[in-house]
């Protein structure tokens, strides 16, 4: 009888353990990763419950920089937020919260870089010079910054 109970019992157990591990969840996607200052930025995704189905009509916080896009999702669970990246170089984070219909609230988050570049990164063993410059650079948001400027030359 005690190992009916003790086997009972485990089994409850792992049933609570597997709910604590399949949380909903929020799938993120960028239209870039690098953005020049004041880019545009789109972040989509879908929210779906653990067994796939999409959360519809939840509510949807993307913070940015301490910038907030809100939305909702549609009938499928899809998401999109669309606003300006940061006026300051760097790398952010952007954290995504979904709240469902019952009011439970799950994460996510993903990376993007503000930085200005402009034309192909050079791959490969190829021979190239590269001049360094260093520079005082003003960002929109008005603050000075010193910067190296990199400029690449390679074979055509």
């Amino acid at each position: 009888m005690r190992q009916l109970i003790f086997v009972f019992l485990l089994l409850i157990l792992m049933l609570v353990l597997f709910r604590i591990v399949q949380a909903d969840i929020a799938t993120v996607n960028l239209n870039a990763t690098i953005f020049w200052w004041n880019d545009s930025v789109n972040i989509s995704g879908i929210a779906t419950y653990t067994n796939g189905t999409g959360i519809a009509s939840s509510t949807v916080a993307v913070t940015v920089g301490g910038v907030t896009c809100s939305n909702t999702t549609d009938v499928n669970g899809n998401y999109n937020c669309i606003f300006k990246a940061p006026l300051e170089l760097g790398t952010y984070t952007a954290n995504i919260n979904v709240t469902n219909s019952s009011g439970s609230t799950f994460t996510n988050s993903t990376s993007l870089i503000v930085k200005p570049t402009y034309g192909e990164t050079p791959v490969g063993s190829v021979s190239r010079s590269v001049i360094e410059v260093p520079m005082l650079l003003q960002e929109p948001s008005g603050r000075i910054r010193k910067v190296i400027v990199r400029i690449t030359v390679w074979p055509g």
